[in-house]
């Protein structure tokens, strides 16, 4: 379910942002609760509790059920499909991210220039590609790897979400 909340990253390069990132973001909200509750309803009805628990391809193995390999097939491509989008929503937004860190950070600056062409951040992006790469390498390239470092990195997003929601309240209160 990621990807749509990357929207304000990307404000500068959006057509009438102050009309469409609102929307974008009150859609996505919108289409991902319906989704959700959606989906939901369906596992309840069609699995039980324990099958829940103890499987991680529910949804595929539900498909298979109801449809046959080709259910499944269909639903592990839609999965994989979605993933990929998400990936490259968050690909795409991470190195503006970067960009801009490294814009306001003066020994980091020559990451920030965009390519002339483009216009796009590309040695932000390329700077995200060796460091995610040297995550990997360092380590191993095996799945316990990819697990932990998914572990590790969720638990920071987790941290600095609780920061900036808290950075609201205490500029609010100081902008009183």
């Amino acid at each position: 379910f990621g990807g749509w909340n990357e929207a304000p990253y990307v404000a500068g390069e959006v057509r009438d942002p102050v009309k469409n990132i609102p929307k974008a973001l009150t859609v996505g909200i919108f289409v991902l609760f319906i989704l959700y509750l959606l989906v939901n309803v369906v596992y309840m009805l069609h699995l039980t509790p324990k099958g829940l628990g103890e499987n991680w391809t529910f949804a595929s193995d539900l498909m298979k059920n109801w449809f046959g390999k080709s259910g499944e097939i269909v639903m592990a491509s839609v999965i994989l499909v979605a993933s990929a989008g998400a990936v490259n929503g968050l690909i795409f937004t991470g190195g503006r991210m970067t960009a801009a860190f490294a814009g306001d950070f003066h020994p980091l600056r020559w990451i920030a220039k965009k390519d002339e062409k483009t216009f796009t951040p590309k040695r932000a992006l390329i700077f995200n590609l060796i460091i995610t790469l040297g995550m990997i390498l360092l380590l191993d390239f095996s799945p316990e790897t990819i697990d932990r470092l998914l572990y590790f990195t969720s638990g920071v997003v987790w941290v600095f979400f609780s920061l900036v929601v808290g950075s609201v309240f205490i500029f609010r209160q100081r902008n009183k």
